[in-house]
Parts: C-alpha cells; sequence; structure tokens
C-alpha cells in the first residue's frame, strides 16, 4: 500500500497526492482507452480492480480520519480562544478596576494634599495673629508697669518729701 499516513495539508503534498490520483482515476476511468483501445457506446468499461478499490476506499477512510481529527483540532482551538478571550476579558475588567481604584486613590491624594496646603496656610495665619497679639498685650503689659512704677516713684519721693 502506497500511502500510510494522513495526508499533510501543505502544497506540495496536495501536488503529489493530486497528482498520483489523477494517475489512479484517469486509468480507472478511461478503462480500455488507456490500453489503446476504442470504446463504443454499446461497450461497458471493465470494473476497476479489487485492489485498487480498497486502496481507494483505504484512501477515502484515512482521509476521513484526518478530517476528523482536524475537525477536533479546530474544536479544541475554539474552546481555547474562547477560553483565553474570557480570561482576557476578566484581565480588562480588573485592569479597568485597577485603573479605577487608582484614580479614587490620586483624587483622595489630591484632596488631602489640597486640604493639608489650606491648613498649613491657616495656622500660619493663627500663629501671626497669635504674635500679634502677644505683642499687643507684651506691649501693653510693659506700659501697664511702667505707669504703676511711676506712680509708685511719685508716691515713693512724695513720701520721702512728707519725711523730710
Amino acid at each position: 500500500m502506497w500511502y500510510t499516513a494522513p495526508p499533510t495539508f501543505n502544497s506540495s503534498s496536495i501536488q503529489s497526492h493530486s497528482e498520483d490520483g489523477d494517475d489512479d482515476n484517469s486509468s480507472l476511468l478511461s478503462g480500455s482507452a488507456a490500453n489503446g483501445m476504442t470504446s463504443s457506446a454499446d461497450e461497458r468499461e471493465p470494473s476497476p480492480s479489487p485492489s485498487k478499490v480498497s486502496l481507494l476506499g483505504e484512501q477515502i477512510q484515512d482521509v476521513q480520519a484526518s478530517q476528523r481529527e482536524i475537525h477536533q483540532a479546530i474544536e479544541e482551538l475554539q474552546v481555547a480562544l474562547r477560553d483565553q478571550t474570557q480570561r482576557i476579558q476578566m484581565l480588562n475588567m480588573s485592569t479597568q478596576e485597577i485603573q479605577y481604584r487608582y484614580n479614587s486613590i490620586d483624587e483622595g491624594l489630591y484632596d488631602i494634599n489640597n486640604l493639608h496646603q489650606s491648613e498649613l496656610m491657616d495656622l500660619r495665619q493663627v500663629v501671626r495673629s497669635l504674635e500679634e497679639k502677644v505683642e499687643y498685650q507684651a506691649a501693653e503689659w510693659t506700659r501697664d508697669f511702667q505707669d504703676a512704677i511711676g506712680q509708685c516713684q511719685t508716691r515713693v519721693s512724695i513720701e520721702i518729701q512728707q519725711f523730710k
């Protein structure tokens, strides 16, 4: 038997099988014309030999088996493609969720930073205000003490003069 493996589908193997098949088919179809005899409409073509029929049957079975294997491989690839597509969709969803979380965190961080800057400005203003109050109170206390000291000095000098 000349055909042992399932056919592979590349250009050279298809050409070699078609050339071999053409030779077999031409001899089967032409019958007596291939032997150099002419056939008339009344004459029947001789039937192909049983070995050629069984060889063709085996070839057909091999081709059918190869087709089943190819269909099974295609189905497996389709299932794998669906699985990969689902994985990609899940990864896309996860990526979108992570992007959403990142954007939320980024916005929150921006808001916190702005709040921090605002509070720092407020604290600086409060500190300046407190410094001004302390300076004003210190100046006021200093005047009050100077007034009190001046009054004491005046009393002391009045009392010193009375004792003299």
